[in-house]
């Protein structure tokens, strides 16, 4: 809208309508439109194109006929967004499709209200005398109802020159490339930015999520923010300086089917941001340990037999999911029918630091541990002797004789496993549980090797 240009002295309408009398002598004629009453005065002759039906004249003055559903435009935005108390802003704004405007001072303390100019461009100085303060205008929409848009004037930053020239965003989802980042379904991931000449910047969401929203530091490119999305909402980076703003947003496609009941309150252990892995993602090289996003088991779940990786996370500061544990309904791998396997944590081959013990559940969102929500089951295996059994068989020997260490899955169903490195099950919510054995400790990280096994669920181990 900052381009829009007045519009021009006369619109040549190609439309069908209804025409009150006969072509001949149209100067003193009007069209009337039949969908919402709008007239106008129309010069010259009509002319009727017999092929089409379509009727074609020219209005004696300034028109803009239009839909009576079509919606209302508007651009507001100031000159600088970042000032000290008592400098002056220029309001600039531009509306279309609108009957009227009328500014609304929010909060703070500046001299704008009153009704505003519409359907044009228009700019306005006004003085801020406090800090912050908030600017809103709103339109009345022709077609009814009202369009508005505010923002908030802040406060320079202390060292900051302002103007400090035009803003580069670069705003991903850790471990891919692009604004339209995909995800296999609910939970927490990571978005990670980086900006240049930024002074200040702001989170906002649509639909809202509450971990994407308000202000965050300009910088955040390693450690990133973990947001536990819902849905495919769009998430958007807003940085300012003193002479204007610049934005970047992150479309996500989630193929996980929509939100799973309960997700939208899954709360992640304090402090850990998801490493996230797919189970059918192609497995690391022998020997290292599976850093990226874009590596797992290289199988479906149910397919593995002694598949092994090594999967590490940054020591107390990260946990693991691994996306995608789905259960088919039946498989040639099914014991009587029935899922039977179990998962083995051991040390790591690495020169990382070795898991404690491993902190693991199995749930419908990723990220969850609590039982009383989504997670099927929350244990704490010991590293190098103990597993943990995942089984579609209630009466399953696992249940009876390890429960504390058993998972009842259902077929049909897709899991997260979320796991890190602690001393027990209370590491979820106490970070000081969080530990390694950090004998030979690389870029801070725990590690293990992860093995899954199908078991045969008729013999005791």
């Amino acid at each position: 809208m900052k381009h829009l240009k007045n519009m021009k002295t006369q619109y040549t309408l190609l439309l069908l309508l209804l025409i009150v009398s006969g072509f001949v002598h149209a100067q003193s004629k009007k069209v009337i439109f039949n969908n919402n009453n709008q007239q106008a005065n129309i010069v010259g002759n009509a002319s009727i194109n017999v092929s089409t039906g379509d009727i074609t004249v020219q209005t004696e003055t300034d028109k803009l006929i239009i839909d009576a559903t079509t919606a209302g435009i508007l651009a507001f935005y100031p000159d600088k967004y970042l000032i000290n108390v008592g400098d002056s802003v220029e309001l600039n704004w531009a509306s279309a499709f609108t009957s009227a405007c009328s500014a609304e001072l929010v909060n703070g303390n500046a001299a704008w209200s009153g009704a505003k100019s519409h359907n044009t461009m228009s700019s306005e100085v006004v003085t801020i005398n406090t800090l912050p303060t908030t600017l809103k205008l709103t339109c009345n929409q022709i077609a009814g109802g009202t369009t508005e848009q505010q923002f908030t004037l802040s406060q320079l930053p202390t060292g900051s020159t302002g103007g400090t020239g035009s803003i580069a965003i670069n705003f991903t989802l850790q471990g891919q490339s692009g604004s339209n980042p995909i995800i296999a379904g609910d939970g927490p991931y990571t978005v990670v930015w980086s900006t240049s000449n930024a002074d200040s910047c702001t989170a906002t969401s649509n639909p809202f999520h509450s971990d994407w929203s308000g202000n965050v530091v300009v910088n955040n490119p390693t450690t990133g923010k973990v947001v536990n999305i819902s849905g495919a909402p769009t998430l958007t980076l807003t940085c300012s300086n003193s002479s204007g703003q610049n934005s970047a947003s992150l479309v996500f496609t989630n193929t996980g089917g929509g939100v799973v009941a309960g997700c939208e309150n899954v709360t992640p252990p304090a402090g850990l941001s998801a490493k996230v892995h797919q189970q059918g993602d192609p497995k690391p090289s022998l020997g290292r340990i599976a850093l990226s996003n874009v590596e797992g088991y290289g199988n479906p779940y149910a397919d593995l037999a002694n598949h092994g990786v090594q999967f590490g996370h940054t020591k107390g500061s990260q946990y693991i999911v691994i996306e995608d544990i789905d259960i088919p309904q039946n498989h040639t791998n099914y014991i009587n029918g029935h899922l039977s396997s179990s998962i083995y944590f051991g040390d790591s081959s690495t020169a990382a630091g070795n898991m404690h013990h491993a902190i693991v559940s199995l749930s419908e969102c990723a990220g969850d541990f609590d039982t009383s929500k989504t997670a099927v089951c929350l244990a704490s295996v010991a590293i190098n002797g103990e597993r943990l059994y995942v089984t579609t068989n209630p009466n399953s020997k696992f249940i009876t004789y390890w429960p504390q260490r058993s998972c009842l899955v259902e077929k049909g169903k897709s899991y997260y496993m979320n796991f890190f490195s602690g001393a027990d099950t209370s590491a979820v919510t106490d970070s000081s549980k969080r530990i390694c054995n950090e004998t030979n400790p690389y870029n801070n990280t725990c590690a293990s090797i992860i093995q899954q096994t199908m078991d045969d669920d008729s013999v005791l181990p």
